[in-house]
C-alpha cells in the first residue's frame, strides 16, 4: 500500500473504532453508574479479583502470536491455521487449568466466594481462543468496521444481563456473568466473520511458525509480565487490607483509566499496524509517534485533568454517597493515567520495531521495583500503596519515553515541545474550574458541577483553537477522509452547461 492509502486506511480505522469506543463507553458508563447504586463494594471487589486472574490466564491464550501476525504481516493459510489450533488448544488448556485453581487462588485472596465465580469464568479462555486470531487478522489489515459492530453488540449483551442480574439481588456474579456473556459474543462473532475470509484448514505444522513462535514468546512473557504488574496493587490490597478496600480502590481505577483503555485504543488499535508497516523508516515513525501523542494529549489532558479537579463533586453525584472515600484514590491515580496516556503508544512503537525482549527486560524490572514499593507501604494502608505505585510510575513513565525516543534518533525536548499547547490549555483549564468551585455564591452542588464543566470545557477548547488550530483541523479532515482529496481544477469540473455526473 502507498502512504496515501495506509492514511486514508488509518483514518477509517480511527472512524470506525471512534464509533465503537463511544459507544462502549457509553455502555461502560451506564452500568458503573447503575450497578454502583444496586451492588455493594464487596461486589465490585470480588469482580476485580476474578478479572485479574481471569486477564493473566488469557494472555497464555494469545500466546503473543496476534502481535506476531500484524508485526510480521503472515498471509501463508497454513501457517494462519497452525496459529489459529495452536491458540484454541492453548485456551482450553487454559481454562482446565484456571478451573483446577480456583481453591488456591481463593486462598490467596483470603475469599472463599471466589471459587465458584473464578470456576464459571474459565469458561471464558477456550472462547476467546476462537476469536482472537481474527480479530488480529482484521486489524492487520486495517479493517476495523467488522470489529466495531462485533464488539458494539458483545457490549449491549453485557449491559443487559448485568442489569437484570443485579435487579434480581445476584451480587457479583452481575459483573462476571455479563463479562462472560460479552466475551463469548465478542468471539464468536469475530470467529464466524473470520473464516469466511481466512478458511480454517486442518494444518498443524508448528516447525512453520517458529519466526512467530519467537517473537510471540518474548510478547507473552511481556505482556503476562506487565499484567501482573499492573495488577500487583490489587492483589496487595486484596491480600493485606480485604475485599472492601478491593472495591473502593476498583471503582478509582475504572474511572481513571477510562481513556487509556478506551479512548486511547481508538487510535492505538490503528497505529500498530500502521508502525508495522513502517518498521524501516524512524524518521516517519518518530514523526507519526509524536503526533500521535499530540492527538492522545488533546483527548486525554481536559479529561484527566478536569477529573482530578471536580472528583469531590463528580464521584458521589453519579456513583453515590458510599463511594466517596474514592475520591482522593481518583485525584492520585489522575496524574498517573495522565502520563499513561502519553507513554502508551511508546510501547506500540517498540513492538512495531521488534524490541519485544527489550520491552520483556524492562517489565520484570520495573514489576520488581513496583512491588517491593507497594509491599512496604502496604501497612500504611490504602493511600500510602496507592502513593508509592503513582510516584514510582511516574517516574518510570518519564524514562520510558526518553528510551523510546532514543530508539527513534528523537530528542526529549522534541518531545516536551510537542505537548506544549494540550499542557497549557489543560493549566488554564484547571485555573478556571477551580475558580468555578470556589465562587462566593450559593449553588447547589449539582450546578457547580455542570458549570465548572462548562467553564472548563470552553477554556480548553478556545485555547486549543487559539494556538493549535491547525493540527486539529488537520487532523479532523483526515478522520473524516477528507485529507489528501484533490482540489478541483478545470480539467476536472465538467463544462458550463454540461450534465452533473
Amino acid at each position: 500500500m502507498s502512504a496515501q492509502s495506509i492514511k486514508s486506511a488509518a483514518a477509517r480505522g480511527v472512524r470506525w473504532n471512534g464509533l465503537a469506543t463511544a459507544l462502549r463507553v457509553g455502555f461502560l458508563t451506564l452500568r458503573m453508574v447503575v450497578l454502583a447504586r444496586l451492588l455493594g463494594q464487596r461486589d465490585f471487589g470480588l469482580a476485580s479479583m476474578v478479572g485479574v486472574v481471569l486477564g493473566y490466564a488469557q494472555a497464555y491464550v494469545d500466546l503473543g502470536l496476534s502481535s506476531a501476525l500484524i508485526q510480521k504481516q503472515e498471509q501463508d493459510p497454513e501457517r494462519l491455521s497452525t496459529i489459529f489450533w495452536l491458540n484454541l488448544l492453548a485456551g482450553v488448556l487454559s481454562g482446565g487449568l484456571l478451573f483446577a485453581l480456583q481453591t488456591p487462588v481463593a486462598l490467596l485472596f483470603k475469599e472463599p466466594a471466589l471459587v465458584d465465580l473464578i470456576a464459571v469464568s474459565a469458561l471464558q479462555l477456550p472462547l476467546v481462543a476462537l476469536g482472537q486470531q481474527f480479530e488480529a487478522l482484521f486489524q492487520r489489515d486495517l479493517r476495523f468496521k467488522l470489529i466495531a459492530v462485533v464488539q458494539i453488540g458483545a457490549d449491549a449483551v453485557n449491559t443487559a444481563l448485568a442489569f437484570v442480574l443485579a435487579l434480581r439481588g445476584h451480587g457479583a456474579w452481575a459483573l462476571v456473568l455479563g463479562t462472560l456473556a460479552g466475551a463469548a459474543l465478542n468471539s464468536l462473532g469475530l470467529f464466524a466473520l473470520g473464516v469466511r475470509h481466512w478458511p480454517v484448514r486442518f494444518a498443524f505444522r508448528p516447525s512453520q511458525i517458529k519466526p512467530h513462535l519467537r517473537f510471540g514468546a518474548y510478547q507473552l512473557a511481556n505482556v503476562n509480565v506487565g499484567y501482573l504488574t499492573s495488577n500487583l496493587d490489587t492483589i496487595i490490597i486484596g491480600r493485606y487490607l480485604g475485599t472492601e478496600a478491593v472495591g473502593v480502590y476498583s471503582l478509582a481505577q475504572r474511572v481513571t483509566q477510562l481513556p487509556r483503555r478506551y479512548i486511547n485504543p481508538v487510535i492505538a488499535k490503528v497505529a500498530f499496524p500502521v508502525f508495522a508497516r513502517q518498521n524501516r523508516d524512524k524518521a516517519r515513525i518518530a514523526e507519526s509517534l509524536l503526533s500521535l501523542q499530540r492527538s492522545l494529549s488533546h483527548l486525554n489532558a481536559p479529561l484527566i485533568v478536569g477529573l482530578c479537579v471536580v472528583a469531590p463533586l463528580l464521584v458521589p453525584f453519579v456513583y453515590g454517597e458510599k463511594w466517596r472515600d474514592a475520591v482522593p484514590l481518583v485525584q492520585l491515580l489522575c496524574a498517573v493515567a495522565l502520563l499513561g496516556g502519553v507513554a502508551g503508544p511508546t510501547q506500540i512503537v517498540r513492538t512495531a520495531l521488534g524490541h519485544v525482549r527489550f520491552n520483556f527486560h524492562w517489565t520484570w524490572s520495573t514489576g520488581i521495583l513496583h512491588g517491593l514499593a507497594m509491599w512496604a507501604a502496604a501497612s500504611s494502608g490504602l493511600m500510602a500503596i496507592v502513593l508509592a505505585r503513582s510516584l514510582l510510575g511516574f517516574v518510570l513513565g518519564i524514562a520510558m519515553i526518553a528510551i523510546t525516543l532514543r530508539f527513534l534518533d528523537t530528542g526529549f525536548t522534541r518531545f516536551l515541545y510537542t505537548l506544549r499547547t494540550p499542557a497549557l490549555a489543560a493549566l488554564l483549564m484547571t485555573a478556571g474550574v477551580v475558580g468555578v468551585l470556589h465562587l462566593p455564591v450559593a449553588l447547589s452542588d449539582v450546578a457547580r458541577l455542570l458549570l465548572a464543566i462548562a467553564v472548563g470545557a470552553a477554556v480548553y477548547i478556545g485555547i486549543s483553537l487559539w494556538l493549535d488550530r491547525e493540527f486539529l483541523q488537520r487532523s479532523v479532515r483526515l478522520l473524516l477522509g477528507r485529507e489528501g482529496r484533490p482540489k478541483p481544477t478545470a480539467a476536472t469540473q465538467p463544462a458550463e452547461g454540461a450534465p452533473e455526473p
